[in-house]
C-alpha cells in the first residue's frame, strides 16, 4: 500500500530534522589510543649466552621464580624483554642495591617538560647537559661534563655516546650538579639541579629501565624539568 502524501511529507520533515541536529552536535569516536614502544630483542637473541648467577632484565636474563614480575621479566617466558638501557644482562637479584665503590658511564637519554612531547622534534635536541660531581657539600667542584642531547636523538635509541664518569657514592650520597645549557657547553642556562641524588639508594633494576632526575628548577621559561639516563658499567 502506497503511503499517502501527508505520511511522505512528515517523513521528509523529521529526517531533515534529524539531519539538522547531527550537524550542530556531531558524533564524536573515541581517538586511537597509540600503543606504547615495546622493546624488541636483537635477531641473534635466540642464540645469545645467558647470564650466569641472579639477574633482573635483558635479553640475556632467563625468567626465575625471584625475577618474574620485575620489569620486563614476564612470568612464563624463557627470558627477560630487551632494556631500554641496551644491555643484555642485569647482573644481581632485583631488589638488591648498587653498591659502593662500582663506576658508571652516566649517558644521556631525553630532557622534558614544558609540554614538548618529543624532544628530538623540537630545538631542545641541541640543548647540553652538563654534570659534576656536587659542590654542595662544601666540597671542591669537579670539572663539568657536557652531554649533547643531540646523540641520543641520532641513535634512534635514546642512548648518548658520550658519557660522564660517576661513582655510586656520587649517585646516592654526594649529588650530582646538572646544567642543562642551549646549544652548547657554553650556551646560556636553560634549567638547573644542585645535588641530586637518591638518599634511599638505588636498586639493580634500574641499570635496565634507566634512571631520571626531576625537579630541575627552569630557569629561562623552557619549562625543562626532567633529566634521564642510563648507567653502563664503566671499563
Amino acid at each position: 500500500m502506497n503511503p499517502s502524501r501527508a505520511t511522505v511529507v512528515t517523513l521528509v520533515a523529521l529526517l531533515a530534522l534529524i539531519a539538522c541536529h547531527r550537524r550542530r552536535h556531531p558524533v564524536v569516536e573515541d581517538a586511537p589510543t597509540p600503543l606504547p614502544a615495546v622493546q624488541s630483542p636483537p635477531a641473534d637473541a635466540g642464540t645469545a649466552t645467558l647470564c650466569g648467577g641472579p639477574c633482573c632484565g635483558g635479553y640475556a636474563c632467563a625468567v626465575t621464580q625471584t625475577n618474574a614480575g620485575h620489569g620486563g621479566c614476564n612470568p612464563g617466558a624463557s627470558t627477560c624483554n630487551a632494556c631500554p638501557s641496551g644491555l643484555t644482562c642485569v647482573p644481581g637479584a632485583c631488589g638488591s642495591m648498587l653498591i659502593a665503590g662500582e663506576a658508571w658511564a652516566l649517558r644521556a637519554s631525553y630532557i622534558a617538560g614544558g609540554d614538548v612531547p618529543d624532544m628530538c622534534a623540537s630545538p631542545r635536541r641541541n640543548a647540553w647537559a652538563c654534570l659534576r660531581q656536587s659542590a654542595f657539600a662544601q666540597a671542591p667542584a669537579s670539572e663539568w661534563t657536557c652531554l649533547p642531547m643531540s646523540e641520543p636523538c641520532a641513535s634512534g635509541s635514546g642512548h648518548g655516546v658520550t658519557a660522564a664518569s660517576v661513582s655510586t657514592e656520587d649517585l646516592t650520597v654526594r649529588g650530582i650538579d646538572i646544567e642543562i645549557r642551549d646549544g652548547g657547553p657554553s650556551g646560556a642556562v636553560l634549567a638547573v639541579r644542585v645535588g641530586a641524588r637518591y638518599l634511599t639508594g638505588l636498586q639493580r633494576a634500574a641499570l635496565c629501565s634507566g634512571l631520571k632526575f626531576d625537579k630541575l628548577t627552569d630557569v629561562s621559561g623552557s619549562g625543562i624539568s626532567v633529566f634521564s639516563y642510563f648507567l653502563d658499567p664503566a671499563r
